[in-house]
């Protein structure tokens, strides 16, 4: 099989510079040249959105909040104060262990109480 350039545009681009010089390719060129400008303003102004709504979502997540019950803030305080209650209420608490009334009657009753109280 041979191939050859007769130099001469053929099949549906032929003629193509021809359409561009004319005033209707020229208009056809500016309407697909606008069409373009178009889409891609529309792509920035969804890529910008994007950027907005991540952007919203990130300071949300920042907003988050835990509160801690008293108790709970003397495990996690570092003052002196803090350290002195936490080491006491450990010591109250191996103790009963130790002498076998950490887990009395009514230690169970009153927790169990508290599990199954509504508040």
């Amino acid at each position: 099989m041979e191939l050859r350039n007769t130099g001469a545009p053929q099949g549906p681009d032929r003629g193509h510079e021809a359409a561009v010089s004319s005033p209707k390719g020229m208009e056809k060129v500016s309407e697909n040249l606008a069409e373009a400008r178009s889409s891609v303003g529309e792509a920035v102004r969804d890529s910008e959105e994007a950027l907005r709504r991540s952007a919203v979502l990130t300071r949300a997540a920042h907003d988050d909040r835990i509160d801690l019950s008293e108790v709970a803030q003397l495990f996690t305080a570092d003052d002196a104060e803090a350290v002195a209650a936490r080491a006491a209420l450990i010591d109250e608490l191996r103790g009963a262990y130790q002498n076998g009334t950490l887990a009395s009657p009514e230690r169970i009753e009153k927790a169990a109480q508290r599990l199954l109280s509504p508040n």
